[in-house]
């Protein structure tokens, strides 16, 4: 394994079968796959409670609501690039 990989994966915990992310400033996050990170973009943005925020601010709202994906910004911006509303 090598030392950029280790340093990686120490940034992980596996919590009854879940797999988090270690926060550095709060609880951890919940690693979310894809099917239910884009959910939790569409219903933060434009749900019951959507603010139709852009894309920087969906995805800090994402990460304090303790939800987490590797490309969370990117996702972020592009769908905030592509809502009618906003």
């Amino acid at each position: 394994m090598t030392v950029r990989l280790r340093r990686q994966a120490s940034n992980f915990t596996i919590i009854n079968g879940e797999l988090y992310k270690r926060s550095f400033t709060g609880p951890y996050l919940k690693c979310l796959p894809p099917s239910e990170a884009n959910y939790a973009l569409r219903e933060v943005h434009s749900g019951i409670c959507g603010e139709h925020l852009s894309g920087r601010a969906l995805a800090q709202k994402v990460l304090r609501q303790g939800f987490y994906w590797p490309t969370i910004k990117q996702d972020a911006l592009e769908l905030v690039r592509k809502c009618n509303s906003c």
